[in-house]
């Protein structure tokens, strides 16, 4: 897909997976959960309604993530890919696990589950693939 090019998803796309990288490997990934991305010409919007959970596993521990927030993105293309950059973020992520509860702004783990950044983006069949320095973002519509 040329970088000059998003999808149109007036309905939004629902985040399937993503995968955070770090030096080289995979450190985390999630699925699941309530969460969609909606692009327009110029920007994009991730809202989270809080209700159903990402499924987050890191390091062999798994947790639960409920975003109830939004964050808010522009893009521009950049040569053979898309740059993206955070906006605006705001609302609340809840991390869960082992019975213990930690409450988050949305901001702090925006660039974890929101494009931001240089990105290469590929559409194989139903589903929107954006590849950025340390996270992969999966998307179905």
């Amino acid at each position: 897909m040329p970088a000059s090019r998003l999808p149109t998803a007036p309905t939004g796309e629902d985040m399937v997976r993503f995968t955070s990288r770090g030096g080289g490997f995979n450190y985390g990934t999630g699925r699941g959960g309530d969460v969609t991305l909606t692009f327009d010409k110029d920007g994009y919007t991730l809202v989270g309604n809080g209700k159903k959970p990402i499924r987050v596993k890191r390091a062999g521990e798994s947790a639960d993530l409920r975003i109830d927030g939004t964050v808010k993105g522009s893009q521009a293309p950049d040569g053979k890919v898309m740059a993206f950059t955070i906006d605006d973020a705001t609302g609340v992520a809840t991390l869960e696990s082992g019975g213990h509860r930690r409450t988050l702004p949305v901001a702090s783990i925006a660039d974890m589950v929101a494009p931001s950044g240089k990105a290469a983006l590929a559409c194989p069949g139903n589903v929107l693939t954006i590849t950025l320095q340390s996270v992969r973002l999966e998307l179905k519509r």
